[in-house]
């Protein structure tokens, strides 16, 4: 393990950071700050930023210096790591506007804090498998490493307290509609796959995120495909609850998803609707379209918005295309809008 310190320079910043403790952060910044900044365009800059499971703080740290926030906390559980936060916050002179916390998940950070963006790259393995190569290396790796997702599990059921009413969530996840997650072995200098998942997953992570989300008082508003070279990388938006009003068309459905009812041959899945605790139809999509489940959701939550066409799809940030497919989808499934 190499203990040279190294810096990254980035618009103006030098944030410094050990080759083993960065846990992708570094690669992903600048497309937390492309997605933040074309997403949330009428909102920025945002007050107060906080990067949960920080690391040395790349995310949070682009995203200050190219204002997306004017304000930013961290925190994680990693004395080292805290202690090169304070490093890079002393170096640039950011005292004024920049904090970190020596942190077991949410524990210790003070309750006055209130954020208005929350972003992470948190630990993204559920059970890393003992006969995939990298195994002896990451198996006590505080990087990858969620067992049974307990970190999560802390993270959502406290975070709500520390937010604001308007707060945007954006938690990087790797391949979360994936039951089982193939990654490079480590050690070869190029991304080799398989044959062995590095992860496996009992269900679709999708399924325990997004339980997690609304038993902690927020509504998972959609996932978002970032760019990466080798693994897929999902970005998982949530806001807080609102109840439904004419500026708001999120809304609590009776319909409830049934997100996953068995894995079809060829690596499919099929979804049922249930409505008044009967099944109202289903419709199979195969692993590349599973994005759509959220967009299915959000059109089943909006159909009583009174909105044409054209303004949902502004409203959700999508294409005409896109919402014509999720609701052929939705009337293959019985459910009309």
């Amino acid at each position: 393990m190499s203990t040279e310190l190294l810096t990254w320079q980035f618009e103006g910043l030098d944030i410094d950071y050990f080759e083993h403790l960065d846990g992708d952060g570094r690669a992903m910044a600048e497309s937390f700050v492309d997605m933040i900044r074309t997403r949330y365009a009428d909102r920025l800059p945002f007050d107060c930023c906080y990067e949960w499971c920080a690391g040395p703080g790349f995310i949070g740290f682009a995203l200050l210096a190219t204002k997306i926030c004017n304000r930013l906390v961290l925190a994680d559980i990693n004395p080292e790591a805290v202690n090169l936060v304070q490093s890079t916050i002393s170096k640039n002179q950011l005292e004024d506007v920049a904090k970190v916390y020596l942190s077991d998940n949410l524990d210790s950070v003070p309750t006055h804090e209130k954020f208005d963006l929350v972003v992470s790259n948190p630990p993204n393995y559920y059970c890393i498998n003992p006969l995939h190569s990298s195994y002896s290396f990451f198996k006590g790796d505080l990087r990858p490493n969620d067992p049974e997702w307990s970190i999560h599990k802390g993270f959502y059921s406290n975070i709500r307290k520390f937010l604001k009413e308007d707060a945007v969530l954006c938690i990087e996840e790797v391949d979360p509609y994936a039951t089982k997650c193939f990654m490079p072995n480590a050690g070869e200098g190029k991304a080799l796959w398989g044959p062995e998942p590095f992860d496996i997953r009992p269900r679709q992570p999708i399924i325990d995120f997004k339980e997690m989300i609304e038993s902690g008082g927020l509504e998972l508003i959609e996932t978002v495909v970032l760019p990466h070279e080798s693994v897929p990388i999902h970005v998982l938006i949530s806001h807080v609850s609102k109840e439904f009003d004419s500026n708001n068309i999120i809304l609590r459905s009776n319909l409830v998803f049934l997100e996953q009812v068995g894995e079809l041959d060829g690596g499919s899945f099929r979804l049922f609707a249930l409505e008044d605790g009967k099944t109202s139809g289903y419709v199979d999509l195969p692993d590349e379209q599973l994005w759509l489940i959220s967009m299915i959701e959000l059109l089943v939550k909006a159909r009583k918005s009174g909105l044409s066409q054209q303004e949902l799809s502004s409203r959700l940030n999508i294409t005409l295309d896109e919402a014509n497919s999720a609701q052929t989808m939705l009337r293959n499934m019985k459910w009309a809008l």
